[in-house]
């Protein structure tokens, strides 16, 4: 099982941000003891990767971060956990928070750097600057981490391709094991969709992603799912079992669950709704919704999807001539240099 904390906290809203998140730290304290308490409260089970996610996960004190995965230990079989993982700011990430995040068990770092260039960090409302997100790399390094992950972001109509690669070389140079780069979407409601910010043409969308691939197939980097590209053994193992179908259990306000089959549930994104216990949601799949979830999960990876039926062959037969996916050893794959059209290709297929 796969185990999933979202730590709703910022000190500050990113402009393009849309996940669940919340600068009412007033509520602090409450979050702390109501996670523990659904910790405790939980089935339990073996667990293979832990995930602090956000909002802000580095908002959190080392003291009550040790708590939360003591109530963990106390309550799951930890036996086999491979990775814990925790989203930081650069900014939070001293040499001394660094140090204790390693003391405490987590063993791999996910920094939200997204951009090398001070011009586009404060159009995104970040927090840090350029040399801050060197320092957190560097400060991880020296704390004993040897496993990090940053991610950078892409498509942003104020970047121009020189600095793109920039923020590319600059990335290769730290010397990290994983990147995650995600194209820009303007999603509805954040601060870029109120500044009536318009997404770059599909010719630069295009570009900058083959400049993404270019720079890091060139590095040893390895790309093995849409936006992930790693270092031969550091693919993400969390994320890999969302893709995979591994049962997940999401605790905290707008957290996930899954159990493997065909039931999902999820808290109310919302921190009051959830500090007050209201009830989550709950979906039940039928089984064409599954194994279309299956195929859509399964094509987002380089793997691709192990397939024999007949029926998705055919679909994809077009799809297969114009050089769009391929199928080999089984396995039906969309070509990954035409991943940034992987939804048209997609529905296409369905």
């Amino acid at each position: 099982m796969l185990l999933y904390i979202h730590i709703p906290f910022c000190k500050r809203i990113c402009s393009y941000c849309d996940f669940y998140h919340t600068t009412c730290l007033d509520l602090y304290p409450k979050f702390i003891e109501k996670i523990k308490n659904d910790i405790t409260q939980s089935e339990g089970g073996s667990l293979k990767t832990l995930y602090f996610g956000g909002g802000t996960p580095s908002t959190l004190s080392i003291d009550d971060l040790s708590e939360i995965i003591l109530s963990i230990n106390r309550r799951f079989d930890t036996g086999n956990l491979k990775e814990i993982t925790i989203e930081c700011n650069p900014d939070d990430l001293t040499l001394q928070y660094c140090k204790s995040l390693y003391n405490i068990g987590i063993n791999r770092l996910s920094i939200g750097i997204q951009s090398f260039c001070d011009d586009h960090l404060k159009t995104m409302n970040r927090r840090h600057n350029a040399d801050q997100a060197i320092s957190a790399v560097m400060n991880a390094k020296d704390a004993g981490f040897r496993n990090i992950t940053i991610d950078l972001i892409y498509g942003l109509p104020f970047m121009t391709e020189s600095q793109w690669q920039f923020n590319l070389d600059t990335a290769i140079k730290l010397d990290i094991q994983h990147i995650s780069a995600y194209h820009l979407t303007i999603e509805k409601g954040t601060l870029f969709d109120r500044m009536n910010i318009k997404p770059v043409s599909e010719d630069v969308s295009e570009r900058h992603y083959k400049m993404l691939r270019e720079s890091l197939l060139s590095n040893g980097f390895s790309q093995y799912e849409i936006s992930n590209f790693c270092k031969a053994g550091y693919s993400a193992i969390h994320n890999s079992g969302y893709w995979d179908g591994v049962p997940y259990l999401g605790l905290g306000p707008s957290a996930h669950s899954f159990d493997g089959k065909n039931k999902r549930w999820w808290e109310p994104s919302s921190l009051t709704k959830w500090l007050n216990g209201e009830r989550c949601e709950i979906e039940i799949l039928s089984s064409e919704q599954r194994a279309e979830e299956i195929i859509m999960t399964s094509l987002r990876t380089t793997k691709g999807l192990k397939t024999s039926d007949e029926k998705i062959l055919n679909s994809a037969r077009n799809l297969l001539s114009q050089g769009l996916m391929e199928y080999t050893n089984g396995y039906l794959k969309i070509r990954p240099e035409h991943f940034l059209i992987s939804d048209y290709i997609i529905c296409e297929l369905f």
